[in-house]
């Protein structure tokens, strides 16, 4: 699935702050990752045979999540702030068939 660019302003024209929402969203995912990575530490320190496979790897992907959410809004405040496009200009956009 391709998105273009008017139709990610149309997506985030509701907000006048996108970036304050995706962090809203990835807050509990990086509080998350924080919370699995002590416990990964605390699992290394006080027993060096338990397996952290599991709680590193929640917190990989937590704050992998958090991260690339808070990537989202900075793009998305860039494209909100830089758009020139208004919602009234979308109906006049057309299709150019390529050859």
């Amino acid at each position: 699935m391709r998105i273009t660019w008017c139709q990610i302003k149309t997506i985030i024209a509701f907000a006048s702050r996108p970036i304050q929402g995706f962090g809203l969203v990835a807050a509990p995912f990086l509080l998350a990752a924080l919370a699995f990575l002590f416990v990964s530490l605390r699992l290394a320190m006080v027993t060096p045979d338990a397996a952290l496979v599991v709680p590193a790897g929640l917190a990989v992907v937590c704050g992998a999540t958090g991260g690339f959410l808070l990537v989202c809004g900075v793009l998305a405040e860039l494209i909100f702030k830089t758009g020139d496009i208004r919602p009234a200009d979308f109906s006049r956009l057309t299709a150019v068939e390529e050859s």
